[in-house]
C-alpha cells in the first residue's frame, strides 16, 4: 500500500508550533554571535537585592500566571463550542505566535540595553556582602557583591529612569556577579567610587570602580540567599 501522507491542516499546525520557538533559538544564536563578533562595552548588570524582594511577589505571579492560561483555556473552549475546533486551534496559533515573538522581543532588548548607554553620576557605595559564584549556563561565575548606596546617591542627578520627584527611590541594595579578580578580595563595609550606567531600555550596568576610601560604619552584611 502506498504510504499516507498528513493532511495539509496537520502540517501546517505542526509549522506553527515549532518554527516560532526555532526562530527565537535562531534569534538567540544570532545575537550571541554577534555579540562574539563586536563585543560591546565591559558591563555587569546590577540587580535589585534578593533580599529585598518581596515573597509574595513569587506567589502573586505564579497566580497571575495559572490565572491566564486557565483564563486562556477557557475562552478557546468557548470559541471551539462556537464557531468550531478549526477556529479555535487558529486563535489557540496566533497566541502561540505572540507568545514566541514577545521572547524574541526581550531577546533583543536585553542584548541592546546594554549596549546603548547613558552615563550616570559616579556613586559612592558600600560593599555589604560578597560570596563566590560559580559558573553555570546562565553565567561564566565570579564573585557575587551586594551593593549598598548611600542615601540620595541612587537618585543624585535625576538621571535614573522612571524617578521623579514624587517618586519613591530606587532600592538602595543592588547585586552583580563580578570577575573575581577584582572583587574576590573586597570585605563588608568597604567604601567604593563606582562608576555606572543605564541601558537604552531601563536596566542598570556597573561599569568601573574604584577605592573611595574608608566607609562611615560598616554595617551589618546581609544574607545571601
Amino acid at each position: 500500500m502506498p504510504p499516507t501522507s498528513a493532511p495539509d491542516g496537520a502540517t501546517r499546525t505542526a509549522w506553527w508550533l515549532f518554527a516560532p520557538p526555532a526562530a527565537v533559538v535562531g534569534l538567540r544564536w544570532l545575537l550571541e554571535w554577534h555579540a562574539d563578533r563586536w563585543p560591546g562595552p565591559a558591563v555587569w548588570p546590577l540587580a535589585p537585592f534578593d533580599g529585598t524582594r518581596d515573597p509574595a511577589w513569587a506567589l502573586t505571579a505564579f497566580g497571575a500566571g495559572a490565572a491566564v492560561l486557565a483564563a486562556t483555556g477557557w475562552l478557546l473552549r468557548r470559541a471551539a463550542r462556537r464557531w468550531g475546533r478549526p477556529a479555535a486551534r487558529r486563535i489557540a496559533l496566533g497566541l502561540w505566535v505572540l507568545a514566541c515573538a514577545g521572547g524574541a522581543v526581550a531577546l533583543a532588548l536585553r542584548h541592546w540595553d546594554a549596549r546603548l548607554l547613558q552615563p550616570l553620576p559616579d556613586a559612592r557605595v558600600t560593599v555589604a556582602g560578597t560570596r563566590p559564584q560559580p559558573a553555570s549556563l546562565r553565567g561564566p561565575g565570579g564573585t557575587q557583591v551586594v551593593l549598598r548606596w548611600e542615601a540620595g546617591e541612587a537618585t543624585r542627578g535625576g538621571a535614573v529612569q522612571g524617578v521623579g520627584p514624587d517618586a519613591p527611590p530606587p532600592p538602595l541594595l543592588r547585586q552583580a556577579t563580578l570577575p573575581p579578580d577584582a572583587a574576590a578580595g573586597w570585605q563588608p563595609g568597604q567604601a567604593l567610587r563606582l562608576q555606572w550606567a543605564q541601558g537604552r531600555f531601563g536596566g542598570l550596568y556597573a561599569t568601573g570602580w574604584s577605592p573611595a576610601g574608608p566607609a562611615a560604619s560598616a554595617g551589618t552584611a546581609p544574607h545571601l540567599p
